[in-house]
């Protein structure tokens, strides 16, 4: 049926009405469904796009951190591969040692000592690498003969020479193998070759920082210190100032990559120097050890060291280098010339001592390897000074060192990030262990020179961070005194290897040798007898020059940190602490004496208490028998005893 409303209009039933209602939630759910759909592959969308900015974001990121290894790596290869190089031909002369490579090793000096020439020694050293393989690889053919240029063998024992030949002597000889035997040069022109490819590489890095930068000039829009600049000298990092050092960890490490040997160029040279005593223990090692006592005379900032001592130092070592070459090469075969020292061939030990070529004594011949080492670190020290000479016009000296200027640098004492925690761990703690390493040098060996050590480390540890507190002067006067005595413990050990490999064994059973050898504690550290080899014998650190050696670089640093700004916050630090330390100690005891107070006050209250209660159990005894029962007596008994 149908029903009318009173406007004569058709009226909707309540059947219906349901099924409108129905229809609409239908169209309400679509229209939901529909959105629903709309917002969930909307969510998938940006899923699928942060996934992909993320990956996009790690691909940028690895290419980035790629690309700059890839410039470091070009970068230290530009400033260390020059020495390098130069390594590896001394390696190869030394492993090979004849006259012909004796040529390359005076260039090799050459080089190092004067920078201007380095790109004519160069040119030698490509023609000398592959002379060399020429010849030695025509030299296997069967029409060459290495006996046509042989000496007579009793001319070979007479000369003492290692070489049976002068073809030998000279520098070829008959092989199984030939890659091996002509590896070493090979090496040679490989590393000259991306020696080469390293520069021209740098240049174009050069070439488009420029073209960069005008291009930066010429458009408005893009600022032109936008334009990262590449590392400028020596400098492995760019855009590293001195005040970014004091910013984090990382700007340190930095800066101290691009001036650490322009710092603490001197004290790495004269550590490596005592190094170099420690290993040799010979009369080339005497003659450092007394090289090491004048430079450490003479003041860093001297006009002595710098225009007169430190060129003798560097050219005295090329000059010992070529020496020990000569040595171990020795003289023609043909010329059957016998040397004086011949007839050291039963004392082993002087020989190794004196560093000679004797028949049947075979030397180390790896030694002037270690005197490179300290060749190539001196020379760098030699360009430093000369550079800061050219730097510092208006000194008093003409010379300063980089550094050593009184810079207002900031507090870290109370610092607390990574940066403040290792400065405080050095600027405050390297001091204790120079004591530490000077006891543990003490203990090791027991003579009189250790019995020095010992005493000087007790007097320093007895008054403590006191000694932190003195006069600037005296304090490095104290300092200056132990690190001479350490440096007079090196030349004595030194000059006391002469004794023990030559005349020890020869006056062993003298009460006076007994004497000195106790006191002194001496030990060969060459072999003493001709059957042994010569990589054997005593231990290199018998004599405790290695810990001689480690305390010399260990009271360097620690002077060096004397006369740092940093150490002025260590001493503000220090003086505040016993300024405000009895301030403190009455505070404690103060506190102590209130936590007393208020203990026995506490106690009184309490014992207060119980006198209460006990009273009241005296005048109600019948509440005690109730409370806890028995007797009259037994109770009077308690209370008597509370």
């Amino acid at each position: 049926p149908v029903f009318h409303d009173g406007s004569g209009g058709p009226r909707a039933t309540p059947a219906s009405a349901h099924a409108a209602a129905a229809a609409a939630d239908l169209i309400a759910g679509d229209s939901l469904g529909e959105d629903n759909d709309e917002d969930t592959s909307s969510v998938r969308t940006e899923t699928e796009m942060s996934w992909k900015q993320v990956a996009r974001w790690l691909f940028h990121r690895t290419v980035a951190t790629i690309s700059w290894l890839l410039a470091l790596l070009w970068r230290l290869l530009e400033l260390h591969l020059n020495r390098l190089v130069l390594t590896i031909i001394v390696v190869v002369c030394i492993s090979d040692i004849s006259a012909f490579n004796i040529i390359s090793l005076i260039f090799v000096m050459i080089s190092l000592l004067i920078p201007g020439m380095t790109s004519v020694c160069y040119l030698f050293f490509n023609v000398w690498a592959l002379v060399s393989i020429q010849a030695k690889m025509g030299f296997q053919l069967e029409a060459f003969n290495q006996t046509d240029v042989a000496t007579s063998h009793n001319c070979t024992l007479v000369n003492g020479t290692r070489f049976k030949t002068l073809g030998e002597w000279i520098g070829f000889h008959k092989v199984s193998y030939l890659p091996t035997y002509i590896q070493g040069y090979l090496w040679v022109m490989v590393l000259i070759s991306l020696r080469v490819v390293v520069r021209r590489h740098q240049r174009a890095v050069q070439a488009q920082y420029r073209q960069a930068i005008k291009q930066a000039q010429a458009d408005a829009s893009l600022p032109v210190s936008s334009v990262a600049p590449p590392p400028e000298g020596t400098h492995l990092f760019s855009n590293v100032s001195r005040e970014d050092a004091d910013r984090d960890v990382a700007h340190a490490i930095k800066y101290l990559c691009n001036h650490g040997f322009e710092l603490f160029g001197l004290e790495m040279t004269l550590f490596v120097c005592a190094l170099v005593i420690s290993v040799r223990q010979d009369a080339f090692a005497l003659l450092y050890a007394i090289f090491l006592i004048v430079l450490l005379m003479a003041s860093a900032s001297s006009r002595l060291q710098r225009y007169f001592l430190w060129p003798v130092f560097c050219i005295s070592i090329a000059l010992f280098i070529l020496v020990q070459y000569f040595l171990l090469l020795g003289l023609p075969p043909i010329l059957c010339y016998t040397p004086p020292w011949d007839s050291l061939e039963n004392n082993t030990g002087l020989v190794h001592w004196l560093f000679l070529s004797v028949p049947g004594v075979t030397q180390n011949k790896w030694f002037p390897i270690t005197d490179f080492i300290l060749f190539i670190s001196a020379t760098v020290q030699l360009h430093n000074f000369r550079k800061n000479r050219s730097l510092s016009r208006g000194s008093d000296d003409g010379y300063t060192r980089l550094g050593d200027q009184p810079t207002l640098v900031a507090d870290f004492t109370e610092g607390e990030s990574w940066l403040d925690f290792f400065k405080r761990l050095i600027f405050h703690h390297l001091f204790w262990l120079s004591l530490a390493v000077m006891f543990v040098a003490a203990t090791t060996r027991t003579s009189i020179l250790s019995l020095g050590y010992m005493i000087m480390s007790f007097v320093f540890l007895w008054y403590g961070g006191s000694q932190l507190l003195l006069r600037p002067q005296r304090l490095m006067r104290r300092w200056k005194f132990l690190l001479a005595y350490t440096a007079t413990v090196i030349l004595i050990k030194t000059t006391l290897q002469l004794w023990s490999c030559a005349f020890d064994e020869r006056y062993g059973d003298a009460k006076w040798n007994n004497i000195v050898s106790s006191l002194f504690a001496t030990s060969c550290h060459h072999p003493v007898n001709s059957t042994a080899p010569a990589t054997t014998g005593g231990s290199q650190d018998d004599s405790g020059l290695f810990l001689d050696s480690l305390l010399l670089a260990m009271l360097l640093l620690q002077l060096r940190i004397f006369s740092s700004a940093y150490f002025i916050h260590v001493v503000h630090h220090l003086e505040t602490i016993m300024e405000f330390a009895p301030d403190g100690l009455r505070m404690l005891l103060r506190l102590q004496h209130g936590r007393r107070r208020a203990r026995r006050q506490l106690e009184k209250s309490n014992l207060m208490i119980i006198r209460d209660r006990v009273l009241q159990l005296e005048k109600e005894p019948h509440l005690f028998q109730t409370l806890y029962g028995g007797s009259e007596y037994k109770s009077q008994q308690v209370l008597y005893f509370l």
